[in-house]
């Protein structure tokens, strides 16, 4: 018997695949091999902190942190020259103050001793003093006057210079008070300052 040959072997049918797919595999394998190469070429790439310019940065950030602190130093400076220049501008007005018053009270007491000084030579103008007589309108002024003394006192007023006319007199202890015209004459012993009312 005869055999036959074997058929002849048929193509296969080759599924077609569809470009969207096909342009999807070379995109990502495009893209791998794309960061293989990045990662390469990052490993190749030196420090950057050891580059000149990275220095030169590096010592300009140094040099402006520095004149940064001087400038605060200065700021600061300059803040407490104000502050003292402030208290100092406080301390003037409270010491011109101060000279206001003083000049105030000055005036005041130049006042008072000017009063004073009125009033002692009004009380000198109108004393008389010691013992002795004194015409009325020549030695002394007319008018109400009072002894200090408060021993014991003798007075008289006269019509006279002589005191042989004696118009009214006393003798007493303590102050007296006597009342006398122009023209009369006062004697008085013991009596102290007389002094015009």
């Amino acid at each position: 018997m005869t055999t036959a040959p074997p058929p002849p072997p048929q193509p296969h049918a080759t599924a077609k695949t569809p470009f969207y797919k096909r342009r999807l595999v070379h995109f990502l394998a495009v893209g791998v091999v794309a960061l293989g190469g990045g990662i390469a070429l990052g490993n190749a790439v030196a420090d950057p902190t050891s580059t000149t310019q990275y220095r030169s940065l590096s010592d300009k950030n140094e040099s402006l942190s520095d004149d940064l602190a001087e400038a605060e130093k200065k700021a600061a400076l300059v803040d407490e020259v104000d502050q003292r220049s402030a208290d100092l501008d406080e301390r003037e007005q409270e010491l011109e103050a101060q000279a206001t018053q003083q000049e105030e009270t000055d005036d005041s007491l130049t006042e008072r001793e000017k009063a004073v000084g009125i009033k002692e030579k009004e009380v000198v103008d109108n004393t008389i003093s010691g013992d002795g007589t004194y015409e009325v309108g020549v030695d002394m002024k007319p008018g109400k006057y009072k002894s200090k003394n408060a021993s014991t006192c003798y007075w008289s007023i006269n019509a006279d210079a002589n005191g042989s006319n004696i118009i009214q007199n006393g003798l007493s202890s303590g102050p007296q008070t006597v009342t006398v015209s122009k023209g009369q004459y006062l004697e008085t012993s013991t009596c102290g300052d007389w002094v015009r009312q």
